[in-house]
Order: structure tokens, then C-alpha cells, then sequence
């Protein structure tokens, strides 16, 4: 799907009839993708008497191409969006993610407490110090927290630790394809040009002042932002999805350290505090998996 078909259509659609007592299982896909990949974990819920009772299946679509903090905001936005239409408070007390690749980041993002941790990486200024400077897309971008109590997570194929593919020659090709919409090339002019470049980290500088908001830039190993992220605990229980092009176990890590999906290694979709880890035969699409898959509605 194009960027700009993303961008028309984008939000949360709810799969049948909505409800206000049953689980949200909210799924988000990754970079220049979308929801259709999940028909293979959609079809097996639905075809599940007691998960269709006990869960709601609710698809998101975004333009993939933007920075990953910035479309949690946006569907943070539309999940409150969605929330507020149900009249029952219950809906709020669990959830289940379940985000593939750059949507297991954005997964992430919309279950962990951010603090000031994404701010401090950023600004070299307390918040307090530009109140007044600071719009709300900027504030909403930086300062969050989960929408729902209790969240389970299940990253698939997840760059935790970025991918050096974003930094090849095919990830400049895609990323020149994509167009950054003009509200988030404008977030921080104004800021900027009251406040000065330097109110910004060193690091950080070149990411704001020459506009490089495209997710290929945030999935670059290495990228401040995504440093920040990485150690961060979500509200919940998280489950790991690998994906490697041929073997399926490693008993060392140090072999495992060697597996790839072609895009995303081993080392940089483990993350310690996952509960339990799979390793799936993938090129880098384990979302089709019936192992991945199984593995999912156990857990559920």
C-alpha cells in the first residue's frame, strides 16, 4: 500500500462487530505493509470458538514510513479515539499487542511509561524551560503512557537494536519513497527558531534541524532515540518471535547470535525479558508462520 493510501485510510478497524467487554487484540504491521498480513493469525482466532468469544481483533494502518515515536502518538491518539466510544471502563484493564518488525517498536512505544527518557535524549533543556514553546503534537510525542493497565506483547521479527539494512543502499531506496507529512517536517520550526538549535542534543541535532524523520533513519543501528527505547520495560508480558532464514534451534547463544531473517538478526530481535523466545523459519514475514502463529493463540 502507498503512503498516501496509508495516510487516507489510516486508523484502527475494528474486525466484525466491536465490543465492550471482549480483549482488544490490537495488531499493527510493519514497514510498507499492511494489515492483510495478518489473515493468517486473524482467520485462526476467529476460527476459535473460545478466543472469538474472549478477544476483539482490532487491525492498525499508518503510513510506515514516519519515525516511530511519532506514529504512536498518532495511534495513541486514535486508540483513545476508539476507547472513548465504547461506554464501559473495563475495556481499558487489558490488552494484547502484537507488531511485526517496525511494528513491534511501535508495539513498544505503546506500552511502556516514557518518563522523561525520550525528552532527556533529545533536548538538552528541562520540558519546564520551553513549556511554553512546546505544541501538543510535541508533548504528546514525548510524554506517554499505555493506554491499557495489563499488556501482553508478542514482537515478531523485531529490530530491537535497529537494522543495518536501514543504512544500505536498499534502505535509502526506500526511504526515498517516502513523503513526511507537512505537520511532522514543521513540529519543531517554531521551537527551534525561538529557542535555537542548541536546546537539542549533539546527536540528536541532525535528526531535527534537517528534517531526517523517516523510519528508516530511527531503524539504523544505533539511533539515539531507539537506545532510549531498548531498555524500557513494558506495562505487561512480552514474547519474542525470530525469525531465521534456514535453523530453527541454537543451544548457545553465541550460535544463535549468527541467525538472521535476511533484514533483522538474532541479536537484535532477542531482548532479555521475554518470557518465552521462538525461533521460526522467516525471511523476515514470521506473521505467516504456523509455528508463529500456534505459538501465539498458546499464549493467548
Amino acid at each position: 500500500m502507498g503512503t498516501k493510501q496509508a495516510k487516507a485510510l489510516r486508523g484502527i478497524y475494528v474486525i466484525g462487530e466491536m465490543s465492550d467487554t471482549k480483549i482488544p487484540l490490537v495488531m499493527i504491521h510493519g514497514l510498507n505493509s499492511d494489515p492483510l498480513i495478518w489473515r493468517y493469525l486473524t482467520m485462526a482466532v476467529m476460527n476459535d470458538e473460545w478466543l472469538n468469544e474472549r478477544y476483539q481483533i482490532w487491525h492498525v494502518l499508518y503510513p510506515s514510513g514516519q519515525p516511530p515515536l511519532y506514529s504512536a502518538m498518532k495511534i495513541r491518539r486514535e486508540l483513545d479515539a476508539l476507547l472513548d466510544t465504547i461506554d464501559n471502563p473495563v475495556i481499558t484493564r487489558e490488552a494484547v499487542f502484537i507488531g511485526h518488525s517496525l511494528g513491534g517498536l511501535i508495539t513498544k512505544l505503546l506500552t511502556v511509561s516514557s518518563g522523561d527518557a525520550f525528552w532527556d535524549t533529545t533536548f538538552a533543556v528541562s520540558p519546564e524551560q520551553v513549556e511554553k514553546s512546546i505544541s501538543e503534537d510535541i508533548r504528546d510525542t514525548f510524554f506517554f503512557e499505555p493506554r491499557f493497565k495489563t499488556n501482553t506483547v508478542f514482537y515478531l521479527d523485531t529490530p530491537h537494536k535497529g537494522s543495518a539494512l536501514a543504512a544500505s543502499a536498499i534502505g535509502y531506496i526506500g526511504s526515498s519513497l517516502v513523503q513526511i507529512p507537512y505537520e511532522l517536517k514543521n513540529m519543531f520550526v517554531g521551537l527551534l527558531d525561538e529557542k535555537g538549535v542548541d536546546i537539542v542534543q549533539s546527536d540528536m541535532q541532525s535528526y531535527l534541524t534537517d528534517t531526517k524523520f523517516k523510519s528508516l533513519d530511527s531503524l539504523k543501528p544505533g539511533h539515539p532515540l531507539m537506545n532510549t527505547l531498548y531498555p524500557m520495560r513494558i506495562q505487561g508480558k512480552a514474547y519474542s518471535i525470530i525469525g531465521s532464514k534456514k535453523e530453527t534451534e541454537c543451544e548457545k547463544r553465541e550460535v544463535c547470535l549468527l541467525l538472521t531473517d535476511g533484514v533483522v538478526t538474532y541479536e537484535s530481535a532477542d531482548i532479555p525479558e521475554a518470557l518465552e523466545r521462538l525461533i521460526v523459519v522467516s525471511k523476515h514475514n514470521s506473521f505467516k508462520s504456523p509455528d508463529a502463529v500456534s505459538f501465539i493463540l498458546k499464549h493467548l
